[in-house]
């Protein structure tokens, strides 16, 4: 940075960046109202949706209004469930409510970045581009409004906590009070607080306690000054997590949520991914599959993951390495961005080893993403500095002196031309409009399963749609990402649907994963069909028979009814 800038500009720069970030979103809602906010939710809002309108009055959370379930990340969904509380069960209502908040964290953790931004590069173009969209937005390939943007994380789930406060500690670290002070007691505990907010926002983002204990460790001149400052890091996080690991087995049954459980898949998640990287790069080295049928579907999951740990390495050795050491010491700043880069690496190579490519969407990595984007803002900053450090050639530069504020300009139209474009795109986009449709007609589907099986319930291969849509109607969540421990044991055995039928479950339906469309021809290609879906995978299918109920009126979707099959039943008779 070649100059401190003053405040107001960084009060300008954060305040035009937050305004900028709201502005698609506030425009979908203005323009669409609630099909303007089923554009922005992510599949998996509804899993928190769901559960905080059925928890409301109950003992303990819970999707199907009946069995406890603790899929979710906390602070989230504490958040809805008071808020739904406080508004009631009208579910436009809640639904505005999700979005709006959801828009203003998201504005005001984007306008922390941005200002931080400003003040490691010392030039407003750098801090509104690293903000909004971001350079991450703006090096990748379009893969849809869904990936990469900034306003992409306005979707109704945890990432909007996420972003407000890592939008802060990116500012306390790098920009603010704590930027030049020593790591105090006092300084530590406001850390240990932050990044505990963090982690009970997402809980993966764990691995933030990692490098700042490393740190802290590395730094100590004395084992008693390591301990104390550990304990200090260390203290209101592990008694926060063992406390939300205690009533999860209190409640649900498990220490863990069941959502995290049903996506680990260590071994598998290696192979695979790494399977995906290659063939992100080159496709047509992909012999599993018509080439590049879904490429860009894999190849967006892969760069979100490997880009900003592919950036926070060389960030790293930059820092870090033989060369690095010599370079800037009077930025510690520098060093307080390594800590950041060195989380993005471990969430990364966490999620690469254990987490499989199909689970993880495009809210898993904001806070890696807004740490690349700090990163290519100093680096572009450095060597922007570099040239202005030249000598001045001719009269060339007392133009160039003249027109600093050009650049700034040229950003705000920029990103202006950029917001308004992804705005249009989720306005004319198609991207859950079958999820509205079946949420606008719900009450009358309400009606067409009373008619079909009085009090009965249904099994939903969905991400919470069918749950928040259904209301009354329970709902067994197919999909085994949040489900009651019983449930869960049942999905892992194979015995999905005889769980499903005990508990008064009579017919099946998907929204967002349909079967293709000639299933419906007859039974038997029906039964085909289901033993080629993943959902079905060590289901004894020959033990049931299905049909097709009905369908819903606007979206057409099908709804199954399943009965254990006449053979099955003459069969378990005889062993009687």
């Amino acid at each position: 940075m070649t100059e401190p800038v003053a405040r107001p500009r960084v009060l300008l720069v954060g305040l035009l960046v937050a305004i900028l970030t709201a502005y698609p979103p506030i425009a979908s809602l203005w323009q669409q109202g609630t099909l303007g906010a089923f554009k922005y939710l992510a599949p998996d809002a509804f899993y928190y949706l769901a559960i905080a309108d059925h928890s409301q009055g109950v003992a303990a959370f819970t999707f199907d209004g009946s069995h406890p379930t603790n899929g979710f990340h906390p602070l989230w969904q504490l958040l809805l469930y008071f808020g739904f509380g406080w508004l009631g069960p009208d579910q436009p209502v809640q639904l505005y409510f999700t979005m709006i908040a959801s828009i203003g964290l998201v504005a005001v953790g984007t306008g922390f970045l941005g200002a931080t931004a400003l003040r490691l590069t010392g030039r407003p173009e750098l801090g509104l581009l690293a903000a909004v969209p971001g350079f991450f937005y703006l090096v990748t390939p379009d893969f849809g409004p869904q990936f990469g943007a900034q306003w992409a994380f306005a979707n109704g789930m945890e990432t909007p906590l996420t972003v407000f406060f890592f939008g802060i500690l990116a500012w306390w670290l790098l920009a603010g009070r704590g930027r030049n002070e020593a790591w105090t007691p006092r300084r530590l505990v406001c850390l240990s607080l932050t990044l505990t907010a963090l982690i009970l926002s997402r809980l993966d983002d764990v691995f933030l306690l990692v490098p700042f204990a490393a740190a802290l460790a590395l730094r100590a001149d004395t084992r008693q000054r390591r301990a104390a400052d550990l304990l200090r890091l260390g203290a209101i996080p592990c008694v926060v997590l063992v406390a939300y690991m205690i009533y999860n087995l209190v409640q649900a049954g498990a220490l863990l949520p069941s959502s995290g459980a049903a996506k680990a898949q260590p071994l598998w998640a290696l192979l695979r991914n790494t399977y995906s990287t290659l063939t992100t790069f080159v496709p047509l080295l992909d012999v599993l599959r018509e080439p590049v049928s879904t490429w860009d579907s894999e190849a967006w999951r892969i760069l979100q993951m490997i880009l900003p740990a592919g950036v926070a390495v060389v960030w790293l050795h930059q820092v870090f390495g033989r060369r690095g050491n010599r370079r800037r010491p009077e930025e510690p700043w520098r060093r307080s961005l390594a800590l950041l880069a060195a989380y993005v690496v471990l969430k990364a190579a966490y999620n690469f080893s254990v987490v499989g490519l199909w689970h993880q969407g495009w809210w898993y990595y904001p806070a890696s993403i807004m740490t690349t984007n700090l990163i290519a803002a100093v680096w572009i900053g450095d060597r922007l500095d570099r040239a202005s450090s030249q000598p001045p050639q001719g009269e060339g530069a007392p133009r160039a002196e003249n027109a600093r504020w050009l650049p700034a300009m040229v950003a705000v139209a920029v990103v202006c031309l950029l917001a308004n474009h992804y705005a249009f795109v989720k306005k004319s986009g198609l991207y859950h409009q079958r999820s509205h449709t079946f949420w606008q007609e719900r009450d009358t589907i309400r009606e067409l399963i009373a008619r079909e099986c009085d009090h009965c319930g249904v099994l939903a291969f969905d991400d919470g749609i069918v749950s928040y849509s259904l209301g009354d109607v329970s709902t067994l969540n197919g999909l085994g990402l949040a489900m009651d421990a019983d449930a869960q044991a049942a999905l892992s055995s194979g015995r999905l649907l005889d769980l499903a039928w005990q508990r008064g479950h009579r017919l099946f339906l998907s929204v967002a994963y349909p079967l293709p469309d000639d299933a419906w021809k007859s039974p038997g290609r029906l039964r085909t069909q289901l033993a080629r879906n993943v959902h079905f995978a060590g289901v004894d299918l020959g033990r049931w028979d299905f049909e097709v109920a009905f369908r819903t009126p606007e979206g057409d979707i099908p709804l199954i009814r399943f009965v254990p099959a006449k053979e099955a039943l003459r069969g378990e008779a005889d062993a009687r």
